[in-house]
């Protein structure tokens, strides 16, 4: 069993906080039977970050962002680096896919790989061979995975697109994401859970990397 940290950096340009990608990972990597916490900056704090770090003290903290969330998704790894040296840190997110050859060695101090793409069986697969201790022989098999040698990036087979249908998100609930127009009802106080029912949105916008339409070349 390997412990597992995921994040997601604070979005509040966004009307209400979540981040359904963590849920879906942390429920493929739960049902493979790792042991899986979530840290969601839009609901805990920096300094609850770090005391979950230093609590749970993880073999992998993986994080997601977009090109917003970017500068403070490095922060936080910085902060997994500082806290728990030993752990693996892995990067997505549209941002990472999109400027991989870019971000990768100028953050490589704090960032041990980046995933390319969608993370569900690659983080399954580096969770197995960290669990394995054979994170340094096997990086090199996993779907999706840049990761460094020495001055020299090396990018593995490309991974397979996902089925969202193959896959049961989490269903996390937190006071924060109650909208206020569930305040009150008949029935008392309702409260709200996110929930996500497809990866990416039905456009295929030129910038953007997670339309349901097209995927790279993989028509979906």
């Amino acid at each position: 069993m390997t412990r597992i940290l995921l994040f997601s950096p604070s979005l509040p340009e966004r009307t209400y906080p979540g981040r359904p990608p963590i849920f879906y990972l942390s429920a493929v990597l739960r049902r493979a039977g790792h042991s899986v916490m979530t840290a969601d900056l839009d609901v805990i704090k920096r300094l609850d970050f770090v005391r979950l770090l230093r609590t749970f003290n993880p073999a992998i903290v993986a994080g997601t962002s977009l090109s917003i969330q970017f500068n403070e998704a490095i922060a936080l790894f910085a902060s997994a680096k500082r806290h728990c040296p030993g752990a693996i840190t892995i990067l997505g997110g549209n941002h990472a896919t999109a400027a991989r050859e870019y971000v990768y060695p100028l953050h490589r101090s704090v960032v041990d790989g980046i995933v390319v793409g969608e993370g569900l069986s690659a983080l399954s697969a580096i969770a197995n061979i960290v669990q394995r201790r054979r994170w340094t022989s096997d990086r090199g098999d996993v779907p999706g995975l840049w990761f460094c040698e020495g001055e020299q990036s090396i990018n593995a087979r490309p991974s397979a697109v996902e089925m969202p249908d193959d896959y049961d998100p989490d269903l996390p609930y937190d006071s924060s994401y109650d909208f206020e127009v569930f305040g009150t009802s008949a029935a008392g106080r309702l409260r709200t859970f996110q929930m996500t029912t497809a990866f990416g949105c039905q456009n295929a916008c030129f910038f953007c990397f997670s339309s349901v339409n097209k995927r790279g070349e993989a028509q979906r």
